[in-house]
């Protein structure tokens, strides 16, 4: 049986939301040097925020996409 319930949310480890934001910060980077498309950029934020969406995230998710936006500007 596995350890996860079906019903429960989990909340997001710290670890993993600090991972992300290192790493945003880094692409955001690479695209301004254009060593990295816009497209890779979005594609990497979707994935990250469809695994997110498993863990009671809605209001980090909502920050971080603004964030995100606003930055790339």
């Amino acid at each position: 049986m596995s350890q996860f319930s079906k019903d429960k949310i989990y909340d997001l480890e710290e670890r993993t939301v600090k991972r992300f934001v290192k790493r945003t910060k880094k692409y955001l980077k690479m695209v301004g040097q254009n060593k990295m498309t816009r497209e890779k950029l979005n594609a990497s934020v979707a994935s990250w925020t469809a695994y997110a969406k498993f863990g009671n995230s809605w209001g980090l998710r909502k920050n971080h996409t603004l964030e995100i936006k606003r930055l790339m500007c």
